[in-house]
């Protein structure tokens, strides 16, 4: 058996769901979240009423789903279908190798 090679593909197209997973999470942490929280912090420096501070938070939150590209509905199932589907295929991987790990420890016992 050449299982290497065989799972080759698997592993690669593994590789750049995970890499993807990681861009988007990065960009939603560091290029969205950090700097509008930030933002908001000096905001909240200035504020003199309950009123002005829930409309500074109101506007962080909305300016957070948008740029965090969770306001356009088509996007937000695109990329829940997408994160859904990277998630199982790692799962699945993960379940193979475990079988296999198995099924080479029964074979060198026997």
């Amino acid at each position: 058996l050449n299982l290497r090679s065989a799972l080759g593909p698997d592993y690669c197209l593994r590789q750049r769901m995970l890499h993807f997973l990681q861009n988007f999470e990065y960009y939603v942490m560091f290029e969205v979240l950090e700097p509008r929280w930030h933002e908001l912090e000096q905001r909240l420096a200035h504020v003199k009423t309950v009123d002005e501070l829930m409309r500074h938070h109101s506007e962080f939150l909305d300016t957070c789903l948008r740029e965090c590209l969770l306001t356009h509905q088509g996007l937000l199932k695109t990329l829940a279908k997408i994160m859904t589907t990277c998630l199982l295929f790692a799962e699945q991987i993960g379940r193979f190798a475990d079988q296999l790990k198995v099924d080479e420890e029964t074979m060198q016992c026997a």
